[in-house]
């Protein structure tokens, strides 16, 4: 387990990490007072949820015809709230998360399962939001979680600093699986439909489940529908297959052999199929629903990651030295010394530290030559991009 330190700053600060779930969103913080071990909670009310509260809220809104919030979370469930929706002809927001999917091979086959998109609230951040707003994966907020709650293994740590303090390294570009819950539903509900298709209760699933509700040719007696434990699977079979793939991936593309997993999540419960590949499953003993907003407070606060991989190069247009021998050039037909608009690699896909340079120059007619460096910073989840110059510099004779 963690051993965090005492806050170093000279006034008290809050920090809030939330969890934007697909389907339902949660919201971590911690108070930072001078001296004091800072300690990670969560919020477990929110307006217009019954008495007890709960630690999540849906992830859903509704906006009137001007584009304005009418409600949000917990306020959508409420009767009052979803008759005035129906008659002011409101438009609900949800699963609106898929829509910040990247632009890849893993994401094209949900584009038309999302519900259609709405303009929502405009933001934006200058220069001091920037510094304030700091985002995370959720693969890191849950190694995060791991950690502080005492499940760490010993070879996943490259190596320990002094105060029990861990430090892990990435091995292998981060994957981005789109298989939650919510496809597990689909395909339930896509289960239910051929089902009930030629049946009295096809479209009236809404009220199904009556004591006098009976078919016998469909499994359904006193309301209730016994489904087979094969047909269950089959709702879990796709998600399933996309995290098993993508942990192949990984292991094929990892600097050093992977042996364990940790799993955070809903489907932690069944680690069966990831045992099948001999890998160690280790699961947090503690509850995992604020899992990932915990841990995103802990990135803030402990940094375990000290750097990352890659997952694409990235660089800048440019010229390049000619190279006869370079298939790519001579395509281009260039005979002279330099390749124009060529794309300057600064750092390589699957590159592993903490930040890179590069020394470029640009010609400004035929007197005129300017030196600059562009560094990316790659020691935090989001990419840093900066221009280094050297100003009023004055030389000495010889």
């Amino acid at each position: 387990m963690s051993q965090r330190r005492p806050f170093t700053g000279s006034r008290r600060k809050l920090v809030l990490a939330i969890d934007i779930g697909t389907t339902y969103s949660g919201i971590s913080f911690s108070v930072l007072d001078p001296g004091v071990v800072p300690e990670i909670k969560g919020v477990t009310r929110f307006p217009a949820q019954p008495p007890g509260g709960a630690s999540k809220i849906p992830s859903v809104l509704y906006y009137d015809a001007a584009g304005v919030a009418r409600a949000v979370g917990a306020e959508t469930l409420l009767p009052s709230v979803l008759d005035k929706a129906e008659d002011e002809l409101w438009f609900k927001v949800e699963w609106f998360k898929l829509h910040l999917r990247p632009k890849s091979d893993t994401s094209h086959h949900i584009t038309k399962q999302i519900p259609a998109s709405h303009r929502i609230n405009p933001w934006s951040n200058g220069p001091d939001d920037q510094d304030r707003i700091h985002f995370v994966t959720e693969g890191e907020a849950s190694l995060h979680f791991c950690v502080n709650t005492g499940l760490t293994i010993r070879e996943s740590s490259l190596w320990t600093q002094g105060g029990g303090t861990r430090a892990y390294q990435e091995i292998s570009s981060p994957e981005c699986c789109f298989a939650g819950s919510i496809f597990v539903t689909e395909e339930s509900r896509v289960y239910f439909e051929e089902k009930l298709r030629e049946s009295r209760f096809h479209g009236d699933t809404t009220n199904f489940g009556g004591v006098r509700d009976r078919e016998p040719a469909l499994d359904i007696r006193s309301g209730q529908m016994k489904i087979s434990g094969v047909d269950v699977a089959r709702f879990f079979e796709p998600s399933i297959s996309a995290i098993l793939k993508a942990v192949i991936k990984q292991r094929s593309t990892s600097r050093r052999p992977i042996t364990a997993v940790f799993l955070v999540g809903g489907f932690a419960a069944s680690p069966e199929k990831l045992q099948q590949l001999g890998l160690s499953v280790h699961r947090p003993d503690t509850h995992v629903n604020k899992a990932v907003s915990d841990g995103a407070v802990s990135f803030f606060l402990d940094h375990f990651v000290t750097s990352r991989v890659s997952r694409s190069a990235f660089g800048i247009e440019g010229s390049i030295r000619f190279k006869h021998n370079n298939p790519e050039h001579r395509r281009r037909g260039h005979v002279y010394l330099l390749v124009d608009k060529a794309f300057c690699v600064i750092l390589r896909k699957c590159q592993k530290n903490r930040s890179f340079g590069r020394h470029f120059f640009a010609t400004h007619l035929t007197y005129y030559k300017t030196n600059f460096d562009v560094i990316l910073l790659f020691g935090l989840t989001e990419l840093k991009a900066q221009i280094a110059w050297k100003e009023n510099v004055v030389y000495g004779q010889l």
